[in-house]
């Protein structure tokens, strides 16, 4: 029995998507009011922006749809300091860091970009030893 690379992929990416929908229903109530079917939508919408920003572990893209479900799908729009770090050729553990580090402080003050963006900053610098380049 041999299995195809679109077949692999196809297993792989709905593994991912029962993992992304336990964890959020596990910590999101809101998932709760939803079925799977919209919610895999959102997970696969997620997954295809995470990806086009070059978060492609499994860690980025949670980050990434937990990310858009508080702070919505053009969350990355909201500073331009994010999308430089995105879509740079910085690791991605780095990004996923400094991602996670400013939704945190939007979330705390949802006004405050400009402390969003600081938080970034700082996230981003104490994470130099981690790496400059994939």
């Amino acid at each position: 029995m041999r299995i195809s690379q679109a077949q692999l992929d196809a297993i792989t990416r709905s593994a991912l998507f029962d993992k992304l929908e336990r964890g959020f229903r596990a910590s999101v109530p809101e998932t709760d009011l939803l079925e799977s079917p919209p919610l895999h939508d959102f997970f696969a919408a997620c997954e295809r922006d995470a990806q086009a920003l070059g978060l492609s572990s499994e860690q980025g893209i949670a980050s990434y749809a937990l990310a858009a479900w508080f702070l919505g799908p053009g969350f990355v729009d909201r500073s331009r300091y994010l999308r430089q770090l995105l879509t740079s050729p910085y690791p991605e553990v780095r990004k996923v860091h400094a991602l996670n580090e400013w939704v945190h402080a939007l979330l705390g003050k949802p006004q405050d970009e400009v402390g969003a963006d600081q938080a970034l900053r700082q996230a981003f610098f104490s994470t130099a030893a981690w790496g400059v380049g994939d």
